[in-house]
């Protein structure tokens, strides 16, 4: 009687830290991806591609010197889901900053 009792503290004990351990991970794993709401939403402009317009055209005839090009053109890629080809005619969002 008295071994059993031990071996249900033991497995308690046991489940009790594997359970614990993996609510920190998940924990961690939402405060690290950024999914906490930050209150912050990002606005951005429509801009309609003419003929001869390049992702970094726009970029840099957008830019208020408060980014990196490099940076912008990648959050116009991310926010639009595009690679680097642009056509004219399409309409492409551009982050505000």
């Amino acid at each position: 009687m008295k071994k059993r009792k031990i071996n249900w503290r033991k497995g308690f004990i046991k489940s009790s830290l594997i359970i614990s351990i993996f609510l920190l991970l998940v924990l961690g794993v939402f405060v690290i991806t950024g999914t906490a709401s930050t209150g912050k939403t990002q606005q951005y402009i429509e801009v309609k591609v003419k003929p001869g317009d390049t992702l970094w055209a726009i970029a840099d005839r957008y830019d208020n010197n408060q980014v990196d090009l490099r940076k912008l053109i990648y959050e116009i890629k991310k926010l639009n889901n595009i690679n680097s080809i642009i056509y004219p005619g399409q309409v492409v969002k551009v982050p505000v900053y």
